[in-house]
């Protein structure tokens, strides 16, 4: 299995397995806060269910017991209303400091009953009323919400998956962040240590082909064959300049982007199959910023994709053209396509679908167009079995 498909199996699987966590807690909790909730309202019924079944014979008897009543209660915000809707006693509604502002200071009050009235309001849409008969004739109403307990047992969970997310989010950041420069360091040392590997035997090869001109110069396969050896130990030597510039700045000149991509195209027609259609367009001249070496690796790279995803016959066709501000490059071929699910993994190091790739070629890719060229590469379109067409979008130079 690749690589990448284990990573995303691994990473579904830690994502079911946390959902399952995150969904059992929030029932849980959610059975806890019911069970609370019961119990509050059992609280408040019993509260009214003594005002009923109390003998209480005089109005300030009433009230006085209703404030013993009241004042036991530590938890549940209750209030209780006449039948003119007047509020006749509360608790656990506001807090001590703004009953101590209204006993105080008249000119909090109107302030406060604002409160009591609009918080009375929202208590009727959460429970319904206790009615309580007291009097012949005299009905109270007992209103009455959940505690700051239940509140903070039924948005708990919430607000800790929250910053368990949030923690866990900053964490993968920082660690992806870290990894990802860890492997630049090491991608970015290979580079420079390949390209000094290279720099000696390509050398020697320079020379010999400067021996060999030099041997027989009225042989006419020779004059055919060493300059194509020429063309293939410069392409040698502009490879290992390739791999010295990887992790430095490069160094951007304007060019003229048909030229650049078609000196890179007419390179790799020659060497390839004859089975195979090569279509070159481009609509008109554009100068574009680049760097020569590390651009013709971006149009080698897409090539040699495309060659790869042809079995036997095919084609393969640049297109350039102006969009806008923007140079466009179109890379079709007519191979075997990709399935829509991996129009971004193709660019991830590692991945490929060849046995023996190493799945670098796409991913340096993008990185030189995006990182180097501040361009935007990506798969316009694909099918399986009719072919993969890459674009380039590159901001053309004022």
């Amino acid at each position: 299995m690749n690589i990448y498909k284990k990573k995303s199996l691994w990473k579904w699987l830690l994502v079911l397995a946390a959902g399952i966590i995150v969904g059992l807690s929030l029932l849980y909790f959610n059975h806890l806060t019911d069970e609370i909730a019961e119990e509050e309202s059992k609280k408040a019924n019993l509260i009214a269910m003594t005002f009923k079944r109390i003998n209480i014979v005089t109005d300030d008897e009433y009230r006085g017991f209703l404030l013993d009543i009241l004042k036991n209660n530590t938890s549940i915000p209750v209030m209780l209303v006449d039948e003119d809707g007047n509020i006749t006693a509360h608790r656990n509604v506001i807090n001590d400091l703004d009953r101590r502002r209204k006993l105080e200071d008249k000119i909090y009050s109107k302030e406060i009953d604002d409160k009591l009235s609009s918080r009375l309001e929202v208590m009727k849409h959460i429970h319904d009323p206790i009615e309580i008969k007291i009097f012949e004739g005299y009905i109270n109403y007992v209103y009455y919400d959940n505690s700051l307990l239940w509140r903070q047992l039924k948005y708990f969970p919430y607000a800790q998956i929250f910053i368990i997310l949030l923690f866990l989010g900053i964490a993968y950041f920082l660690f992806s962040t870290s990894r990802k420069a860890e492997q630049n360091q090491v991608w970015v040392g290979m580079s420079k240590e390949t390209a000094h590997q290279l720099g000696t035997p390509i050398s020697s090869m320079m020379g010999w082909v400067e021996y060999i001109k030099s041997m027989n110069a009225e042989d006419l396969d020779l004059n055919v064959i060493v300059p194509e050896m020429d063309k293939d130990v410069k392409r040698l030597e502009q490879i290992a300049e390739r791999f010295s510039k990887i992790g430095s700045e490069p160094d951007l000149y304007k060019a003229e982007l048909s030229d650049a991509v078609k000196h890179t195209y007419d390179y790799m027609k020659k060497r390839a199959s004859e089975h195979i259609n090569f279509q070159f367009a481009s609509s008109q001249s554009m100068d574009v910023m680049l760097s020569a070496p590390l651009f013709s690796w971006v149009i080698e790279n897409l090539i040699k994709n495309a060659l790869n995803a042809i079995v036997n016959d095919g084609a393969i066709s640049i297109t350039i053209f102006k969009q806008g501000t923007d140079a466009i490059i179109d890379v079709k071929d007519s191979g075997k396509g990709i399935a829509k699910g991996n129009f971004a993994l193709v660019f991830k190091p590692g991945y490929t679908t060849r046995r023996r790739g190493w799945g670098l070629g796409l991913s340096l890719t993008k990185r030189i167009v995006e990182e180097y060229h501040q361009g935007k590469i990506f798969v316009k379109e694909s099918a399986i079995n009719q072919g993969t067409t890459f674009r380039i979008i590159l901001p053309i130079s004022k």
